[in-house]
């Protein structure tokens, strides 16, 4: 396992909430940042969209739902590794995240969060100059 570290950020951190105590499991979470948003990668296999919900309250994130077994009810069990059941997942997003700016993307098993970032003050910004 690959783990990579890197300062906090400036107007705050992710920080990870207590999810609830029914959910039978958690998916893997990854958070990348860029110089204009930030994007949260949740392993969600064998999810479809109509299983999944994001929810915002505040400035935390929520995602949850629930993985359906996809096998015959007839069927035998010999070996289950792969988590069944309800889950969650709570992230309190950093200051510097636009809330008005958030998009999700559920493709392979993987749902994509993205939230653009607010601009500081300080920071400068180039606007190209369009012909009219």
């Amino acid at each position: 396992m690959v783990i990579w570290w890197r300062p906090p950020l400036q107007a705050g951190s992710f920080e990870e909430e207590p999810g609830s105590a029914e959910a039978g499991w958690r998916p893997d979470l990854d958070i990348f940042e860029s110089d204009d948003e930030f994007l949260l990668a949740f392993d969600l296999p064998g999810v479809g969209p109509e299983d999944v919900e994001v929810v915002l309250q505040g400035r935390t994130l929520a995602v949850a739902g629930v993985r359906r077994a996809r096998v015959p009810p007839e069927a035998i069990a010999h070996l289950v590794e792969r988590p069944r059941g309800s889950f969650e997942r709570r992230v309190r997003l950093p200051a510097s995240a636009d809330l008005s700016r958030l998009r999700t993307d559920l493709r392979d098993g993987q749902l994509l969060v993205v939230i653009g970032k607010r601009r500081s003050p300080g920071v400068e910004v180039r606007i190209a100059v369009e012909r009219g």
